[in-house]
């Protein structure tokens, strides 16, 4: 006869108390990364800048293209 409703318990000594105080806020994880990637999409829109991105009447100057990411990424991160 087996007894299925035994509940095997191990605690983790490593693990924190149930009642610890967080490291840090959610918000601010949300603000610095959001910040990081606000400076990853201004340089990378500097340097796209830099090297000439834009449109000729033949078609797209070499940059153009690329310079669409650091927008993408700077919209996301202004809503923080």
């Amino acid at each position: 006869m087996s007894n299925t409703e035994i509940e095997i318990v191990v605690d983790d000594p490593t693990a924190p108390e149930a009642d610890s105080p967080a490291v840090t806020s959610t918000r601010a994880v949300d603000v610095v990364v959001s910040l990081l990637l606000l400076s990853l999409a201004l340089t990378l829109g500097y340097d796209n800048w830099r090297t000439g991105a834009g449109w000729e009447s033949t078609g797209p100057q070499p940059g153009y293209f690329p310079s669409i990411s650091p927008s993408s990424l700077a919209a996301p991160a202004s809503t923080a």
